[in-house]
């Protein structure tokens, strides 16, 4: 989940929340993940958060658990209103 996939990811990301309405995400199989891969996860969450529509990130893994806790996010990276803006 790097900046080389994070516009592709993002395009799947709205197209899933756009039919389905509840998404989940799941990241246990993420081996690298950086700045731009966390804006993918905060972007998700923002635009499920405006459509009222449930998110869940499921069984991150050892890469993201590692950024989660480098960055202070809580385990399963469920981001502020004000982070997720």
């Amino acid at each position: 989940m790097t900046i080389y996939r994070a516009q592709d990811l993002h395009a799947q990301l709205l197209q899933a929340l756009e039919q389905d309405g509840a998404l989940e995400i799941d990241l246990s199989e993420v081996s690298e993940i950086d700045s731009a891969g966390l804006q993918l996860i905060a972007a998700a969450q923002a635009s499920a958060a405006a459509r009222a529509a449930p998110l869940r990130l499921l069984a991150p893994s050892p890469a993201v658990r590692e950024l989660f806790e480098l960055l202070g996010l809580p385990p399963d990276g469920a981001l502020s209103e004000a982070q997720a803006a």
